[in-house]
């Protein structure tokens, strides 16, 4: 996975390996339009790799100056959704090559925005019927809309961090998704609702 450095783009390949000797078999090359800051986690369902894109961006000069952390340089864009990429795994269009050569195809990402911004960090698991469903952990929308209207860091106020109080630092919480990848209409929930969370 990789950042394009004149767009808001990322790019990435899946590998398939076949078990018995870990060898690459194929290799399926996509696009996630809009991804400021790539996702760092992923789910696999029988027809799609699924990648859900935090709307946040930033400048990570501080960050290669040593000045900041990595984190401390990307923080929540105002009025943007999460976005979830659907890209296909099923080979759709080969390159040449000979019989022994791994195969190679190029594919388009489907892209469905959500309906609110989300921040999600790492998946529970997802399947598909129709709707397509997956868990995810994510901080609440209005957390989110709340530090992306400050201009807040993903992780909040860091001076608090560097100190050792993490307080200030948004709960996680299990979100189921739904999505009909067939119309673009989407649902989500909180799962954990017996932890008390301030709404």
């Amino acid at each position: 996975m990789r950042q394009n450095a004149l767009t808001s783009d990322t790019c990435l390949t899946l590998h398939k390996i076949e078990t018995k000797y870990g060898n690459v078999v194929e290799e399926v090359e996509s696009t996630l339009v809009n991804t400021g800051f790539p996702p760092h986690d992923w789910v696999v369902t029988e027809n799609y790799a699924i990648f859900m894109a935090t709307p946040a961006g930033g400048d990570l000069t501080p960050f290669l100056l040593g000045f900041k952390g990595p984190a401390e340089c990307i923080s929540f864009q105002k009025k943007r959704n999460t976005i979830v990429h659907f890209v296909p795994r099923k080979q759709q269009e080969e390159e040449s090559g000979s019989a022994s050569d791994k195969r190679r195809s190029v594919v388009d990402s489907m892209s469905i925005e959500l309906p609110v911004a989300l921040h999600p960090v790492h998946f529970a698991n997802a399947w598909e019927e129709e709707p397509t469903t997956t868990t995810t952990t994510s901080s609440k929308k209005t957390i989110v809309s709340k530090m992306a209207e400050q201009g807040e860091s993903l992780l909040g106020s860091w001076s608090k961090i560097k100190g050792g109080n993490f307080e200030g630092v948004p709960v996680q919480q299990l979100m189921r998704i739904v999505i009909k990848t067939t119309s673009g209409e989407t649902g989500e929930e909180r799962l954990e609702k017996s932890i008390a969370v301030e709404e």
